[in-house]
């Protein structure tokens, strides 16, 4: 709902025209459209690109299913102040 209320309003609608056409209250488009155009990214969508909704999760699942594999025998999450950074430490004794 909120996409259709910015796409009618980047091709010129008023906003109060926005609010008619999906029902909404004119307050609720205009924060939408005027105070917040973007939502409001809380968390780890600050700091991490996949936790986006708007990337697809995994875009190589191979890969990514590999690289469970690696975290979940030798590797931990280290959170830092700024992101979350995946260590992975292999050993030669080890096979594979």
């Amino acid at each position: 709902m909120r996409a259709q209320a910015r796409t009618l309003r980047a091709r010129g609608h008023s906003i109060r025209s926005v609010a008619r056409t999906l029902s909404l209250p004119y307050a609720t488009v205009w924060h939408w459209c005027v105070d917040r155009p973007e939502p409001v990214r809380r968390g780890t969508e600050l700091r991490c690109f996949r936790c986006r909704p708007d990337v697809d999760n995994p875009t190589d699942p191979a890969a990514y299913a590999y690289l469970l594999g690696l975290y979940l025998g030798d590797g931990h999450l280290v959170t830092t102040a700024r992101v979350p950074v995946l260590r992975i430490y292999c050993s030669d004794a080890c096979p594979g």
